[in-house]
């Protein structure tokens, strides 16, 4: 006997990305080495201090569950990494909640605030679990487009086609996964008006606001303190600290909302890992230095890498202004994006990401990561050219 799936699981749509990594995984099962440039996570790993201060929490015992809110300790190094680095005030009693990472933050928020039936506005292309999380909420899920000619940028006129009466909430990602925008200060006011005339909900994903390039600095929406009523701030040590799997991050937001996030917390997960928030502490505390080296690495491979793209007919980049990939457009080539990492994978044995995978209408474009070895993008961007050098 076969027991029915849910209408709510069987609703979610399998991760492409995921799809291409299993083959992936499943071609070196079979002994062929694959160059992953479809993963965004830092390939140095956590800083070594962070990595001592975890076995060290462990070995003295630091293995039981914590307060679902996270540890007072971590709480209070979050709000005062927030001061420091944003000149942003947060109670860390009330307005922060740690969690196992930054989509179960976007899911915890996302369910703290939105009501069946309510409209989502999000950035296309998104990042595919945000669409999953509004959706199996029973939200819906608006796409608003922000490519146009190749380029990244924001348009009034995109949003004000999708308002309804039911539009609840804008779901942000910046810097932006997968095309690395970062908004202009025209682009911010623009978000900034919008939130505030409609009376809009926002929570923002910033998991990459510390790898940001060509000397910008990140503004947190949360550092807005006329709208600070109205917006949650989702981070995560994944990126900044090269903590992928450590499954720690956190919410910043008014405190009933952060109340619903912690109940929420308390009956689903419980709490974040117990020696990864000891660990974060010193992340937050002694390795500041850190994520400065990551933007400044990714920021020298990013201009390598797009001037070698500019060679290859066919490959149209998109300079990111933060984060850790490259979307790349393909229109002018005979594939489609899944059709296209496919191929390549198959071929040259190196892993991509369809555009497809970040909604419909991206169908034209591939996604290219960052964070492999220098030796291993460089073989990569080879068999790039030689794959559709045969193709054109």
């Amino acid at each position: 006997m076969q027991i029915p799936l849910s209408p709510l699981a069987k609703n979610i749509r399998a991760s492409l990305m995921f799809s291409f990594l299993e083959k992936a995984k499943d071609m070196e099962r079979q002994g062929i080495e694959i160059i992953h440039l479809e993963k965004g996570e830092p390939e140095f790993g956590p800083p070594p201090r962070v990595v001592e201060a975890a076995k060290k929490a462990m070995d003295e015992g630091y293995n039981l569950l914590t307060p679902s809110a996270g540890i007072k300790e971590l709480r209070d190094a979050i709000a005062e990494d927030l001061r420091t680095e944003y000149g942003i005030s947060v109670d860390p009693s009330k307005e922060v909640a740690v969690v196992p990472g930054a989509k179960f933050g976007v899911y915890a928020a996302i369910a703290s605030i939105v009501l069946p039936g309510d409209e989502v506005l999000c950035l296309s292309p998104f990042f595919p679990p945000h669409r999953e999380i509004v959706e199996m909420l029973g939200g819906r899920f608006v796409p608003v487009p922000m490519l146009e000619e190749g380029s990244c940028r924001l348009s009034m006129k995109e949003f004000e086609e999708r308002l309804t009466a039911r539009t609840r909430c804008l779901l942000l990602s910046y810097p932006h996964n997968p095309t690395g925008w970062v908004p202009t200060e025209d682009e911010m006011n623009l978000l900034l008006d919008l939130v505030e005339r409609k009376g809009l909900v926002v929570v923002s994903d910033e998991v990459y606001d510390k790898i940001v390039f060509d000397g910008s600095k990140h503004r947190p929406f949360w550092g807005f303190q006329n709208l600070a009523g109205q917006v949650v701030l989702v981070n995560s040590f994944s990126k900044r600290f090269a903590m992928t799997g450590w499954r720690v991050g956190y919410c910043v937001g008014p405190s009933n909302i952060i109340n619903g996030i912690v109940r929420i917390q308390q009956n689903t997960t419980t709490c974040a890992h117990s020696a990864s928030q000891k660990a974060a502490v010193i992340a937050l505390k002694e390795e500041k230095s850190y994520s400065e080296m990551l933007a400044n690495v990714y920021g020298e491979r990013r201009n390598l890498i797009i001037k070698k793209l500019r060679e290859i007919p066919g490959l149209e980049p998109i300079i990111p202004k933060g984060a850790l990939f490259i979307f790349v457009s393909i229109s002018k080539l005979p594939f489609t994006s899944t059709q296209f990492v496919d191929e390549f994978l198959t071929e040259e044995h190196v892993a991509l990401t369809p555009g497809a995978a970040f909604g419909e209408d991206w169908n034209g474009y591939i996604r290219i990561s960052m964070t492999e070895q220098p030796q291993k993008i460089a073989e990569a961007l080879n068999r790039l050219e030689r794959f559709v050098e045969k193709r054109t």
